[in-house]
């Protein structure tokens, strides 16, 4: 019987493809321009590696991450938007660029400024897969990505949402067991 161990490092797989075949539809086709009288914000960037890995580590197994929140505020609706591309750019100006994109979710309920740190985005909130259509009205949207490998000493990211780039600083990494 295998170990309570190699059963989570398991769950975590499965998940992790499950995630991935459902992002591949958003990230899967023909992408919308997006008006540059849209407004764009980057609220937090954070990166960090997972903490149980299965030894072996199997082939394509994803280790280190990136999670952005961005607000967007739009006067029409736009169909079809994806993240097409994600880096964290290091101070020596190297740059880490994305596998691939784990997950994008929609915050529900967008929080008004209650003086609650951006960071709590990152790991908080009520979400929903988004549906790569930006509204009219403000959204919040919780990316997430695989990253090649831990970045060295990052200053800032670039994420292309649609046609649109969106730049901020990373606020760290995240700890990890």
């Amino acid at each position: 019987m295998p170990s309570r161990t190699v059963w989570i490092c398991l769950l975590c797989i499965v998940a992790s493809v499950t995630i991935c075949a459902a992002t591949l539809s958003i990230t899967g086709f023909a992408q919308t321009t997006i008006p540059s009288e849209i407004q764009t914000k980057a609220l937090v960037c954070a990166y960090g590696g997972v903490g149980f890995r299965p030894i072996p580590l199997p082939p394509d197994f994803d280790t280190e991450f990136a999670v952005v929140v961005v607000e967007i505020a739009s006067s029409s609706s736009i169909p079809n938007v994806g993240v097409s591309e994600f880096s964290i750019l290091s101070k020596d100006r190297s740059e880490v660029k994305m596998k691939h994109v784990v997950q994008v979710e929609e915050f529900l309920d967008i929080p008004s400024n209650d003086g609650r740190s951006p960071d709590s985005y990152i790991f908080n909130g009520a979400t929903r897969p988004w549906n790569g259509t930006l509204p009219a009205g403000r959204i919040l949207l919780r990316i997430r990505v695989a990253l090649e490998h831990l970045p060295a000493a990052p200053l800032k990211f670039r994420l292309l949402l649609g046609n649109r780039v969106i730049e901020g600083e990373v606020a760290g990494e995240w700890p990890t067991v």
